[in-house]
């Protein structure tokens, strides 16, 4: 944004007040300038400075930290979750071991006593027959 300088707003003044008159001359000048100092005051607070580069430097910074320190502490959290669900998955397995195990026994046992019965039945019948 480029002010005019003292020379050049009174040269612009004399070539307006030719055409325009003293007052308009003067009326348009002051309105320029009164735009001139606006479109200034905007510049200056839409435009970023340094300084306010400089800040968001150091919040990107803080940022990048917290965000490395909270994906450290994520890979904590899910090692310490794969540890557990290992642990839980090792106990599952000793456990429906534990079951099978009983089970296997516990099927032997009746084979085993349905196997005396059958063989019990069969003599008894042999014997039935035998007899008459």
């Amino acid at each position: 944004m480029k002010m005019q300088t003292s020379a050049q707003l009174l040269e612009s003044y004399s070539r307006l007040k030719v055409v325009l008159g003293s007052e308009q001359a003067s009326e348009l000048i002051n309105f320029l300038n009164v735009r001139d100092n606006v479109q200034q005051e905007n510049f200056e607070t839409t435009v970023a400075t340094k300084a306010d580069i400089s800040e968001l430097k150091a919040d990107i910074s803080e940022l990048r930290q917290a965000t490395t320190a909270d994906i450290s502490q994520l890979k904590a959290d899910i090692s310490q979750l794969r540890q557990a669900t290992k642990a839980d998955i090792s106990e599952f397995r000793q456990a429906t071991k534990a079951d099978i195990s009983e089970s296997k026994s516990d099927m032997i046992k009746w084979m085993f006593i349905f196997w005396i019965g059958g063989q019990a039945a069969t003599v008894g019948i042999i014997l039935a027959v035998f007899k008459h």
